[in-house]
């Protein structure tokens, strides 16, 4: 690392130096750098634990994050040297933390909200987060996968073969070096992915492609493909509905109101659920109030009934009006886009006017 010297206009290497040198700790000080701004490693990570320790076998987890999919990231922080076994002992904290139930990550997170007094609720948190606009969606997101990040000032090299391999084996880990230097008694980090390197192709122009088939795509194409569908045939409608191609719904936002309409189809319950979603105790009796008001109207219009969900499975102060149709696994998605479609735009319609 290099630093402009403007009066000599030349560049000065800086020196390099060691957290021990500077009396800086693994846990209360690299720890805390990266607990507090976890996108120094380059992630939009929402930090859960601190030190957990609660595992069958008394074993300290340094961080353990959830990133924008729903994945849980163990997070192991060396200071000065990895040593030749922090690749298992990760390994060991990925193993343990793969059997965590939705439940026990929601405790979890929230029992680290009240060790640091955060005052935020883990349910909104993990939604806002994860972008999803009903907590019910949660059991189908949280953990699905499990990732690694190792941190390290210098590490082992045979710590370095070992993530590498396992990183060209489909198994996400990545190492950062988080090294320090000194600056007229300045310390500066400088933080590096060493694992996996980057790609060389990544920096070869090519053809240009469309934006759709860019990036992970973590549902099947057949679901990403209704999806789309659903929201071109909105757009006539000039309704701006908004789909991610790593959920199972898509939703529309009420101008003002804490209010979505989405449409869901859930894993393992065979049926298209639409769900108009009240973020609030005011908001829910908000819609509810304009529902019973209207519900000779919109039944004349739609041709349905919609249930009352008066309180959250996780938060109380939430309410939804749902709808569910069968779906038959044995056909092709496409199929409905068409029917299913139509209904949620119809029922969009009619619900954002009544809700202005």
């Amino acid at each position: 690392m290099y630093f402009y010297d403007k009066e000599n206009n030349e560049l000065v290497e800086v020196e390099e130096t060691t957290y021990s040198e500077n009396n800086l700790k693994e846990r209360e000080n690299i720890e805390e750098w990266i607990r507090k701004n976890p996108s120094i490693l380059d992630e939009e990570l929402l930090i859960i634990s601190h030190e957990y320790d609660k595992f069958e076998i008394r074993e300290r987890l340094d961080l353990l994050a959830i990133d924008k999919e729903g994945s849980l990231v163990i997070l192991e922080l060396k200071k000065d040297e990895s040593g030749s076994n922090v690749d298992f002992q990760a390994l060991k904290y990925c193993s343990y933390c793969s059997t965590l139930k939705p439940a026990e990550i929601i405790e979890i997170y929230q029992e680290y909200i009240e060790k640091f007094k955060l005052n935020i609720n883990s349910e909104e948190s993990l939604m806002n987060h994860l972008e999803i606009e009903s907590l019910d969606l949660l059991n189908n997101i949280l953990n699905n996968q499990q990732k690694i990040i190792l941190a390290s000032s210098n590490f082992d090299k045979r710590i370095l073969s070992v993530s590498a391999w396992l990183a060209n084996n489909n198994i996400d880990i990545r190492c950062f070096s988080v090294k320090p230097y000194i600056k007229n008694d300045e310390l500066i980090v400088d933080i590096e992915l060493l694992i996996p390197p980057k790609n060389i192709n990544d920096y070869v122009i090519k053809k240009s492609e469309n934006n759709n088939l860019q990036g992970k795509i973590s549902q099947p194409i057949e679901i990403v493909q209704f999806f789309e569908n659903i929201v071109i045939n909105a757009s006539k409608s000039k309704l701006k509905v908004l789909y991610y191609d790593q959920k199972t719904y898509c939703h529309l936002k009420i101008p003002k109101k804490k209010i979505n309409i989405g449409l869901v189809i859930k894993k393992n319950i065979p049926n298209f659920t639409i769900e108009i979603v009240a973020k609030g105790e005011v908001e829910k009796q908000y819609l509810f109030d304009v529902y019973e008001k209207k519900k000779m109207l919109i039944e004349e219009k739609l041709g349905i009934e919609f249930s009352i969900e008066s309180n959250g499975k996780f938060n109380p102060n939430w309410g939804r009006l749902l709808y569910s149709l069968p779906l038959d696994r044995s056909l092709a998605l496409e199929k409905y886009v068409e029917s299913i479609g139509n209904l949620y735009i119809n029922i969009s319609i009619i619900f954002k006017e009544l809700l202005v």
